[in-house]
């Protein structure tokens, strides 16, 4: 079995514990970096869905005023109002759809824990 200088001095048991520390702080550090990733992503889809709703509701608004200064049709103004409500309405809900970190204590030590509402 090949051991470490550092270590010739230390018992069998102390060598065991040591590695378990190291083992169970790479787990910690793993599960830690996961966490963070899937929030970061997460967090990018999100944005992406929001701008992508923003500027569909801003073209639709502009092709739908084009079309009143041409056509001087109102009925298009209360279509597109309805529109833009909408696309509104989906941009806040996917604004106020925040994604929450909790900290954990659990008897083998720490853990993070992504939970949406």
């Amino acid at each position: 079995m090949f051991v470490s200088k550092r270590m010739t001095g230390c018992s069998n048991k102390e060598r065991d514990l040591t590695k378990e520390a190291t083992a169970a702080a790479a787990v910690v550090v793993l599960v830690v970096v996961v966490v963070v990733v899937v929030v970061v992503v997460v967090l990018v889809v999100v944005a992406v869905v929001v701008v992508v709703v923003v500027v569909v509701a801003v073209v639709v608004v502009v092709v739908v005023v084009v079309v009143v200064v041409v056509t001087h049709v109102v009925v298009v103004v209360v279509v597109a109002a309805a529109i833009v409500v909408v696309a509104v309405a989906a941009a806040a809900v996917l604004l106020s759809y925040q994604l929450s970190i909790v900290f954990i204590q659990t008897p083998g030590g720490n853990l993070f824990q992504v939970k949406s509402p």
